[in-house]
């Protein structure tokens, strides 16, 4: 595998690098799994993802 060779701002270096990479991968990866949860809830039916627990129901369509 083929080394890239970056020139580094004044006062940085490789570790900082390296760690501001992986930081920065790593908020990517949760932003996207958190974006694919988001549209898997999305995508229930209402009858799963919402809940009346008032104590008279009052949200609720229909007695059933």
């Amino acid at each position: 595998m083929k080394r890239l060779n970056l020139k580094l701002p004044q006062g940085g270096s490789k570790r900082a690098l390296h760690s501001g990479l992986y930081a920065s991968v790593l908020a990517a990866a949760v932003l996207a799994v958190v974006i694919l949860l988001n549209l898997v809830i999305r995508a229930l039916p209402t009858k799963y993802t919402q809940y009346d627990i008032s104590t008279t129901s009052l949200f609720t369509c229909c007695m059933s």
